[in-house]
């Protein structure tokens, strides 16, 4: 189904480019020059540098600062077209062969973690700074981007919600009562309960790594806010800040919400195109807004992921932590109180 998805998306992206006009579209590119285009990357590679970081601290340095940026490249690549959040899968799977410790994989989960909490924070943020600052745009819609902004704490909440009642544990169990599974499935068990603990511990145990993590990754997003700030003035949008962060705030949010939904590529410019024109801002400046900074990701990871999808085999991974082949009723009551909510 993920093909199909993503044609969709292409399809609802070959229609908005058919409504605005080709001659539109190439003008409005035209407007925004070259040296805006540079500081755009600039800040482009910045931001995912940063997040690149905040992914490494997660897994305590357990992955080098190469190949957390190759691999992070390659999962956000794979997340531009292929929906289901399926490059934080091929990420896991890169990152695997360098380390097969559990603190990595529990590294991946605790900063999408965190991203999921300081995306919509951001977002909080720069609404409330619209609000205080004052903007140009109709009274009347700070409602429903309100209401955008309260609902964009829902991912964050569900896998909140999730982690606290042991996830890998219980699929690890599911499995086990697979008959040809069982004895492979013990061993699992083991290791999923071991990936519990650390997930829902990480807070606790590693206090500084997780204020790092958290601290990186909303930097990360304000740059967001930045990288706006530098398209309104060629694109002929309002250039106060307050106006900026009301765009920002409610594109934003239409679009991490948008997220949810089976498809990428055309998602994105079509929640652009409805907010723009909810606005009152030409919809033309929101597909050029999206389309730059989609080809920014792509020039950004492009080559990076690339090397980290040639890398087959090239390093043997580090072995993970021993655990036993086989976890009893007493044992695994005993691995459980252990684990504190704290994340």
């Amino acid at each position: 189904m993920r093909p199909l998805f993503s044609l969709a998306g292409v399809a609802v992206l070959a229609l908005l480019l058919s409504r605005v006009g080709w001659r539109d579209l190439l003008s409005s590119f035209q407007r925004l020059g070259g040296s805006a285009l540079i500081v755009l990357l600039g800040l482009g590679i910045v931001e995912h540098l940063i997040d690149c970081e905040a992914s490494r601290r997660a897994m305590l340095g357990r992955i080098g600062v190469a190949w957390t940026v190759a691999t992070t490249s390659a999962g956000v690549l794979a997340n531009l077209v292929i929906p289901f959040e399926a490059g934080e899968l091929l990420k896991l799977a890169l990152l695997r062969r360098r380390s097969t410790d559990t603190s990595v994989a529990s590294g991946v989960v605790i900063w999408n973690y965190v991203w999921k909490l300081a995306k919509p924070l951001a977002i909080a943020g720069c609404f409330l700074l619209a609000l205080a600052l004052g903007h140009v745009y109709p009274a009347a819609l700070w409602r429903p981007v309100l209401l955008g902004v309260a609902l964009s704490f829902g991912p964050y909440l569900a896998l909140r919600f999730l982690l606290r009642h042991h996830p890998a544990e219980r699929l690890m169990r599911v499995l086990a009562q697979i008959p040809r599974l069982g004895r492979r499935a013990q061993g699992w068990l083991a290791a999923a309960s071991r990936l519990d603990c650390e997930i829902r511990d990480f807070g606790l145990n590693h206090r500084r790594a997780y204020l790092h993590v958290f601290a990186l990754t909303l930097l990360g997003r304000f740059l967001g806010l930045a990288t706006l700030f530098v398209m309104a003035a060629p694109l002929g949008l309002p250039t106060d800040l307050g106006s900026v962060a009301f765009v920002y705030a409610a594109q934003t949010v239409a679009e991490y919400l948008a997220m949810l939904l089976p498809a990428r590529v055309g998602l994105g410019e079509g929640t652009a195109y409805l907010v723009f024109t909810a606005l009152g801002l030409p919809p033309t400046t929101a597909l050029v807004v999206v389309l730059v900074l989609r080809a920014r990701s792509v020039v950004v990871t492009g080559l990076p992921a690339l090397w980290a999808l040639a890398q087959r085999g090239a390093h043997k991974p580090s072995p993970a932590r021993p655990a036993p082949t086989a976890v009893s009723s007493t044992a695994q009551a005993a691995i459980r109180p252990a684990c504190r909510v704290s994340v």
